[in-house]
């Protein structure tokens, strides 16, 4: 069991690594007023290892993804939320706030996912928090615990342990 945590913990993080280089060469200075090294790009880190390919999300009939975001230590999430639907509108997905677990049911899951975010701690240098993905009609889930650090400007998850996943 463990081999397959270090397994999935470092897919997930050359996954994430890899999708935030396609989306940084695709992005221009002019689209994105937010500063390189702010917090918000941590966060990004986290959403783009949670969510995976979006094309094969887009393949699955997923048209949107919930988050929510109200146990997230950021002043501002503003940011994140540009960030995210930056990211996702490349793929004709769109997001969802506020979304919370026991408001979405069947009808939420045909078309959508949901992540949640809990953090555990936010420092300069360094984000901990659960994330939990939930899709396919809720039937599939999972929760991890990301730690994303900030060295030179860019941040990279450092960290990963599977908590669960049904």
């Amino acid at each position: 069991m463990p081999y397959k945590r270090k397994a999935f913990c470092l897919v997930s993080a050359t996954m994430a690594a890899l999708l935030l280089m396609l989306c940084c060469s695709c992005s221009s200075a002019d689209d994105n007023d937010i500063e390189p090294d702010s917090q918000a790009y941590a966060y990004l880190e986290v959403f783009i290892s949670m969510v995976g390919d979006l094309e094969e999300a887009k393949e699955d009939r997923i048209k949107y993804i919930g988050i929510d975001a109200t146990k997230i230590m950021h002043e501002s999430p503003d940011e994140i939320k540009k960030l995210f639907e930056d990211y996702v509108k490349k793929h004709g997905i769109s997001i969802r706030w506020d979304i919370k677990k026991d408001k979405c049911d069947y009808k939420f899951f045909k078309k959508g996912e949901l992540i949640i975010f809990e953090d555990v701690d936010l420092a300069e240098n360094k984000l901990e928090t659960e994330a939990t993905w939930m899709g396919a009609v809720a039937l599939a889930s999972a929760n991890v615990t990301y730690v994303v650090e900030k060295e030179d400007g860019v941040w990279t998850i450092t960290g990963c342990s599977l908590n669960w996943i049904s």
